[in-house]
């Protein structure tokens, strides 16, 4: 206590010196830097601060590696058949296939019409006398196309013409008879009855 009074006594002897004196010189120059002090504790959790806006989007990424293939999905509904298709062309022609068995015989077709006569053949060599025959009947019937007759010993007594048309002209001269002009004709039939003379 004794030295606290005695440097208070000191100190304000030297303040009324102070005063009694000039005026302070400059100031003195900088002092060192003093030592970092002890790190202070740690103060309490400030509130939440507000969200920023939202910047601008960054750059594209890099494209990343295939993943793994995922598992098979459940088949869909079968879809609506499409148009069809323009024709194809033709296809080259096939190997000829084996011979197959024979059929069965068709029914019997309907009889063809008449051909045309066939030119006179060549008259051939006189024939051997035949056996004398049996009594035959004075009446001889006979039937063609278009036209027919009776022979050198006999006598044509009548003649009747069968055909398509509704104009049906008889021609008879001597012991020939005729249906239509053409004698060719597949369009009429004339039947001749003969006798012999």
């Amino acid at each position: 206590m004794t030295r606290y009074l005695s440097l208070l006594a000191v100190g304000v002897l030297a303040v009324s010196l102070g005063a009694c004196e000039a005026p302070p010189g400059p100031p003195g120059a900088k002092g060192d830097k003093g030592d970092k002090g002890d790190v202070g504790s740690m103060g309490p959790k400030g509130d939440q601060g507000i969200s920023g806006e939202r910047g601008p989007p960054g750059p594209k990424g890099d494209k990343g590696d295939a993943g793994p293939q995922g598992p098979r999905g459940v088949a869909g509904a079968s879809g609506q058949p499409g148009p069809p298709g323009a024709k194809g062309d033709k296809g080259d022609k096939g190997d000829k296939g084996d011979k197959g068995d024979p059929g069965a015989q068709g029914p019997r077709g309907v009889a063809g019409a008449p051909g045309q006569p066939g030119p006179a053949g060549l008259k051939g060599d006189k024939g051997d006398k035949g056996d004398k025959g049996d009594p035959g009947s004075t009446l001889r019937i006979v039937t063609g196309g278009a036209s027919g007759g009776c022979g050198s010993g006999e006598v044509l007594i009548s003649a009747m013409c069968e055909g398509s048309s509704l104009y049906n002209p008889l021609v008879v001269s001597g012991n020939r008879a005729q249906c239509g002009a053409n004698p060719q004709s597949t369009e009429y039939k004339i039947t001749v009855v003969c006798m012999k003379r």
